[in-house]
């Protein structure tokens, strides 16, 4: 079949499904795309906004590998695919938030949407990954996504300004450019309860797991403003404080306040952000009837469940050897690095912590410490201590959890949005 045949035949499809066929297995393939073989215009696809597709121009280096490898399969149900429907980037962070909330995370740290696309941005395909680097950005836009969640935020310490001086960015502008947003949860992911913690010491079968540093919170409400206004005016209050774009809880209840005459009162009170606050207190302030405006900080309380780093009792006893293999096997590691503490080999409790977790795991009790770094110092601290470790390298023991999210955000999202796990990301250091 020739190109001009081949072109022919394919615009006089009305099958839609099918269409879709030769454009996905194009995309899957490693076929020069818009490699002009003619010096005339080849036919191709475009891909319109409702994410059908129409036939249009088609360039492709070598057309006998396409007849060959490509055309055979048209028919195979097998093949057939529909892109997915895609949803608006307001609520895919929406979802993303819901899954962690962003109050979630150390304070020092930089989480949530970092890299927003002027609207309207739809989100089709999105890439998890450990590390934004330009391997992977590579592989997003060969990908087309319209988003990447990276694990550990690529914008971390404060940028003056976005030129081709340093690697990061670079990466920010050239997703800037190509209309990429970029997602960081961090250490949300770390405290949550089935958080990247709680997949790690999954390695090992346990009675009985808490957070080794409590988290403490009042949700995305951590302040609450109490307004005093005349009962008659109540309801109007009520309505001029509600605005569906900003999360609050509004409770009234009815009070009898004697001054120099008296009055039918209701105290409104609203739980919300700080941040929300000053707006509230404004259209409080600009509102007949309002007698007196208190606000109060929330008391913060423990969250069950979640908290930084993990430490258990084992259901039954392990050799040291035996929970090497464990965490090697979980990991999908070679190698590890362990430090034995003398004389002792039954591991009967372990602490755990993704990343780096000198901090986290100093005050933990357990016979062993799995995590991906500590410094010399509190290796040291902790073998005087009998308590053995296991380092893994930094990101090798929060990488195996992003495909963890690709199931749970393939649920949440309905299946409207493609989730893909890099193939490029890695850790940077190797054993040699």
């Amino acid at each position: 079949m020739s190109l001009q045949s081949l072109t022919s035949w394919i615009s006089k499809i009305n099958n839609s499904r099918t269409v879709n066929v030769v454009v996905a297995i194009l995309q899957d393939s490693h076929t020069t795309i818009n490699a002009p073989v003619t010096s005339e215009p080849a036919a191709s696809f475009s891909k319109s906004k409702s994410g059908s597709y129409t036939c249009r121009y088609l360039s492709v280096s070598r057309l006998g590998r396409l007849q060959q490898q490509f055309l055979p399969c048209i028919t195979k149900k097998n093949f057939l695919h529909t892109s997915p429907e895609g949803m608006e980037l307001k609520k895919v962070v929406n979802i993303l938030n819901d899954f962690a909330n962003t109050s979630l995370a150390e304070s020092w740290d930089n989480v949530g949407l970092l890299t927003e696309p002027s609207a309207p941005h739809s989100v089709r395909t999105i890439l998890l990954t450990n590390d934004l680097t330009p391997l992977v950005l590579d592989e997003a836009i060969d990908k087309n996504a319209d988003m990447i969640l990276s694990y550990h935020p690529p914008i971390f310490s404060p940028m003056k300004r976005l030129t081709q001086k340093s690697w990061k960015e670079k990466l920010i502008v050239k997703c800037i450019e190509k209309r990429i947003a970029i997602y960081s949860p961090h250490t949300c992911y770390d405290a949550l309860s089935g958080g990247v913690n709680d997949w790690l010491i999954s390695a090992f079968d346990m009675k009985n797991t808490k957070p080794v540093e409590q988290s403490e919170g009042c949700g995305e409400f951590g302040c609450q403003v109490d307004i005093v206004t005349e009962t008659a005016g109540a309801s109007k209050l009520v309505l001029a404080l509600t605005d569906k774009s900003i999360p609050r809880r509004i409770t009234t209840s009815a009070l009898s306040l004697h001054e120099k005459t008296e009055q039918d009162v209701t105290r409104v009170s609203v739980s919300c952000s700080k941040s929300d606050v000053p707006r509230l207190v404004d259209s409080a302030q600009s509102h007949p009837g309002v007698v007196s405006i208190e606000k109060r900080q929330i008391e913060k309380v423990p969250l069950v469940g979640y908290g930084m780093g993990r430490v258990g009792k084992l259901t039954s006893p392990l050799s040291l050897a035996e929970a090497v293999e464990r965490v090697k096997t979980h990991l999908g590691l070679e190698h590890v690095r362990l430090a034995s503490a003398s004389g002792i080999d039954k591991v009967g409790s372990v602490a755990v912590c993704a990343g780096s977790g000198s901090s986290v795991l100093r005050g933990a009790k357990a016979d062993l410490f799995v995590t991906g770094e500590m410094s010399h110092h509190d290796v040291l601290n902790a073998v005087s201590n009998g308590i053995s470790v296991i380092l893994c390298e930094h990101t090798n023991t929060e990488r195996g959890y992003l495909k963890e999210l690709k199931g749970k955000f393939s649920s949440l999202m309905s299946d409207q949005v493609q989730i893909l796990v890099s193939e490029t990301d890695s850790d940077p250091l190797k054993t040699v």
